[in-house]
């Protein structure tokens, strides 16, 4: 799925499954929020999950990272931390703001960009979903890729 230069983001269905396709509209893959498991008073954090489409291994999670803070931080499939998003920042693992997520239009299109300035990757909203185009400086990082691709997930999310 992070080898394509751009993902097409499917609106949830009735499961609650988000489909990921790409350029020729073909399954990539899926994210879904897993139920919470355990008892109520033990307060799990919900889970965001990634899989690729093909005997759909993990690919990475989200979770809330703190209880009382909106931030959430993403885990490959080994469980191993890659960044954090904060509201339109994205960090990578020790806290380094990576990029930022400006909006570039009123119609729903942004922009991801470094702290330099950078373009990272592009969004737009169009009818069958939003449209995640990786910009050439992330391409040999999957790390990256992941970091956008949970920032889209996520957009409209608490």
């Amino acid at each position: 799925m992070l080898e394509q230069h751009f993902l097409l983001v499917g609106p949830s269905d009735e499961a609650g499954l988000r489909s990921i396709s790409g350029a020729a509209g073909q399954p990539l893959g899926y994210a879904w929020w897993r139920p919470r498991r355990g008892p109520w008073w033990r307060l799990r954090p919900q889970v965001l999950a990634v899989h690729e489409h093909e005997d759909e291994p993990l690919l990475f999670t989200v979770r809330r990272w703190w209880p009382l803070l909106p931030w959430r931080e993403l885990r490959d499939a080994e469980g191993r931390p890659v960044g954090y998003l904060r509201g339109a920042s994205i960090s990578d693992r020790i806290g380094r703001c990576v990029a930022c997520r400006e909006k570039t239009s009123e119609i729903g299109a942004s922009c991801f960009r470094q702290p330099a300035g950078r373009a990272l990757g592009e969004v737009a909203s169009t009818a069958e979903g939003m449209v995640l185009t990786f910009a050439p400086a992330v391409e040999p990082d999957p790390f990256a890729k992941m970091l956008l691709l949970a920032a889209v997930l996520l957009e409209g999310t608490s």
